[in-house]
């Protein structure tokens, strides 16, 4: 029987915010002495790694509280939760009252006026970039931890490639241009982005402009605070979650704008 790593399981128990007790039973259970498990738990006190492993848990557990209320605060309105619908709303009130404070909505009226709602679909793209090189995260289904190691999943493609790819119209996380992928696609993508009009809700007017596609079924979990987006024209709020092929043009200085090709 192989013998168990007692770091790594006290590392993990750590993590999930064990206290002494949980600790011993934990390594007991995965065949540890009763003695050595408790001399290991004993040295946990001097340990400055395990200080800060259980100050992050206590963290975590805060957080994980905090969700919890806001959840259950959010359904006790009468007839529980019910998602905001804004129509072109005004950018001081979206700010304040939805973006600043991370309440969802969805909103409405923001893209009417895009260009890129008649011109944008595969074979716009095929004809003016579709000989254009660009990077993309690829093989992603393959690897539970893509997002952390993004740099081993960019690839450079033809843009041409990615959208008959995208033509089959198949659900898939395994390939997606992200925000990530922006620095490189900035250039090969210029046609396209900038295009589109106005963004009602901008910052600034210089505010730089991404593009990200992908298939249904590309999802951002980790999408950081920049990058969260907000339902336009039917599209919802995980990036490629509910729709074929779509184009998304964020900014890196409000909420992301996104629509599913063909709406």
């Amino acid at each position: 029987m192989a013998q168990a790593d007692k770091r790594a399981l006290l590392a993990e128990g750590l993590a999930a915010g064990d206290d002494d007790a949980a600790l011993l039973a934990r390594l007991v259970a995965a065949g540890v002495s009763a003695a050595s498990a408790k001399y290991e738990i004993d040295r946990l006190g001097k340990d400055p790694m395990a200080a800060m492993l259980r100050r992050q848990a206590a963290r975590m557990a805060k957080q994980s509280w905090l969700f919890a209320n806001q959840r259950r605060l959010a359904f006790e309105a009468e007839g529980g939760f019910a998602l905001d619908t804004l129509d072109k709303p005004d950018p001081g009130f979206f700010y304040r009252y939805h973006y600043e404070a991370n309440r969802p909505a969805r909103l409405t009226g923001l893209i009417d006026h895009w260009p890129a709602l008649a011109r944008w679909s595969l074979d716009h793209f095929a004809a003016v970039a579709g000989d254009a090189v660009v990077e993309a995260q690829v093989e992603r289904e393959r690897d539970p931890d893509y997002e952390v190691a993004k740099d081993d999943h960019r690839r450079r493609v033809r843009f041409g490639e990615m959208i008959d790819w995208l033509r089959k119209d198949e659900p898939s996380n395994d390939v997606y241009l992200t925000a990530y992928n922006s620095g490189t696609n900035a250039a090969a993508l210029a046609p396209f982005v900038g295009r589109y009009g106005a963004d009602r809700l901008a910052r600034s007017a210089a505010a730089r402009r991404l593009f990200l596609a992908g298939a249904e079924g590309d999802a951002h979990p980790l999408a950081p605070r920049p990058h969260q987006q907000s339902a336009g024209a039917g599209a919802g709020p995980q990036a490629c979650a509910d729709g074929a092929a779509l184009g998304l043009c964020a900014d890196a200085e409000q909420p992301a704008l996104l629509f599913r090709l063909g709406q």
